[in-house]
């Protein structure tokens, strides 16, 4: 009984981890500005021009496919296999056609325009105590308040965590040289480009918080110390990217043994693509962790976080 409760406090701790990226002190060495919410829109005027993301419901057969090509000029740009989305791409004038004829065919069970995402960086002001030490609601002038404010001395006292626990960072990629960091990534994966590295900051950021390094005199503390990093890049090194690889990366990630999924980014628009990868990871046992925004706005809280079944957090 004492063991199941010490574990699902720890359970409880590792995702708080990954979800305090706004609160803490920033891990990243690249970038100066504070890292915040990736976030995605889905409206109509907010698309990827020409891409579509379809799941028939059974495998289409070559002459479907030679007919949409025909019809269209659409061609297969991808697939995301494990949850049986087919990524057609057609020139852009024919992609709202290609879309309405896709909805109306009854093998087809949804369609949806590819949407791209971007980082949305806060104004962040140059004040000594901005960055360091300043002063919080419960626990003094400090320079990372997460930690103490969800006991995680208590924890640590308790437990570092598990080294075969892995938590995925999908998002812009991790700094595999950082001292903070390098010890604790087990794998790296890009679907954007061939480098997985981080040219932007926000996933180094959101690791460090989640599983830094921790009494080694370097840089902060991680929530997890022992827990591993995946490092899977689905954001370009300006931030910005598309659905269809945040969709990839989540699958990846639960099948490459994540138990914690951390996804800093979200969109206001609907998107089934996503809905289909996050109940995948949760059929493969990883707990997807999605930003609720920075605004503390109902009105456009991003879409990941509208996910029943997965954990979901605001960063400011």
């Amino acid at each position: 009984q004492l063991d199941d409760i010490i574990n699902k406090f720890v359970f409880i701790a590792i995702i708080l981890a990954v979800v305090l990226g706004a609160a803490s002190a920033q891990t990243a060495s690249t970038p100066s500005s504070r890292a915040q919410t990736v976030m995605t829109s889905g409206s109509p005027g907010n698309i990827r021009a020409g891409h579509i993301l379809v799941r028939f419901k059974t495998t289409p057969a070559q002459g479907v496919l030679d007919q949409l090509n025909t019809a269209f000029g659409a061609r297969i740009a991808g697939k995301i296999d494990k949850i049986g989305v087919t990524h057609l791409q057609a020139p852009p004038e024919a992609g709202l056609a290609l879309l309405g004829h896709l909805r109306k065919r009854s093998d087809v069970e949804f369609a949806e325009f590819d949407s791209p995402v971007q980082a949305i960086q806060n104004f962040v002001p140059d004040d000594i105590y901005y960055s360091t030490a300043y002063a919080s609601s419960h626990n003094g002038n400090i320079a990372q308040w997460g930690p103490p404010a969800v006991s995680a001395s208590a924890a640590w006292g308790v437990t570092m965590g598990d080294p075969g626990i892995v938590i995925a960072i999908v998002d812009t990629g991790v700094d595999d040289t950082h001292p903070d960091l390098a010890s604790k990534i087990v794998g790296e994966y890009s679907y954007v480009g061939r480098s997985a590295k981080d040219g932007f900051g926000h996933g180094t950021h959101c690791a460090g918080i989640a599983a830094a390094a921790t009494n080694n005199n370097v840089g902060i503390a991680g929530m997890c110390p022992n827990c591993g990093i995946l490092s899977v890049k689905v954001l370009n090194d300006q931030g910005s990217g598309y659905m269809s690889d945040v969709a990839s990366g989540i699958t990846y990630a639960a099948s490459h043994g994540a138990r914690v999924i951390s996804l800093s980014l979200g969109g206001s628009g609907r998107s089934e693509t996503l809905h289909r990868a996050l109940d995948y990871a949760i059929t493969n046992n990883a707990l997807p962790v999605c930003a609720m925004g920075n605004s503390g706005s109902s009105s456009n809280t991003p879409e990941g976080s509208r996910y029943r079944r997965a954990g979901a957090f605001r960063e400011s």
